[in-house]
C-alpha cells in the first residue's frame, strides 16, 4: 500500500458510527474546519483511523460547490495521512473515528484546505 492512499478500508462508511462520533464525540477545532472526533480503546477494527468529510447544505448550497470542497478536503487528508502515527495508535489500542466538517461559506482555495487539515491532524494524533 503507498503512503499517499486513501483505501476504502479508512472511510467512515457507517451510518450508525457516524451518529455514533456526532453524538458522543467532541469538537477539536474550529476555523473553516471542525473536527468531530471519537477515540475508541480495545474495539477491533480493520483500520486504526477512519475518516469522512461533510460539507453542510446551509453553508454551500451548490452540490456541484460542496463536492469539489469535499474532493480538496479529501485531497489534503490523502497527501498528509503519513503524518498520523497509525503503528503507535494501534499499539496503544486506540481507534479514532473523524468526520471532518467544512465551515466557511466561501470555497477556499486546495492550499488553504490544505494548511489548516495539517494543523488539525498535527494536533489531533501529536
Amino acid at each position: 500500500m503507498s503512503e499517499y492512499s486513501f483505501p476504502r478500508l479508512e472511510r467512515l462508511k457507517s451510518k450508525k458510527k457516524i451518529s455514533q462520533v456526532f453524538a458522543e464525540g467532541k469538537s477539536v477545532f474550529r476555523t473553516i474546519l471542525s473536527v468531530r472526533l471519537l477515540k475508541e480503546t480495545g474495539i477491533q477494527t480493520d483500520a486504526v483511523v477512519k475518516v469522512a468529510f461533510s460539507v453542510p447544505k446551509r453553508k454551500v448550497q451548490s452540490a456541484v460547490k460542496r463536492n469539489l470542497i469535499k474532493r480538496r478536503m479529501k485531497e489534503a487528508y490523502r497527501l498528509n495521512r503519513s503524518m498520523i502515527p497509525m503503528d503507535d495508535i494501534a499499539n496503544a489500542g486506540q481507534f479514532y473515528s473523524v468526520v471532518f466538517i467544512y465551515q466557511s461559506n466561501e470555497i477556499q482555495s486546495y492550499v488553504e484546505i490544505e494548511k489548516y487539515m495539517t494543523k488539525i491532524m498535527w494536533k489531533i494524533f501529536n
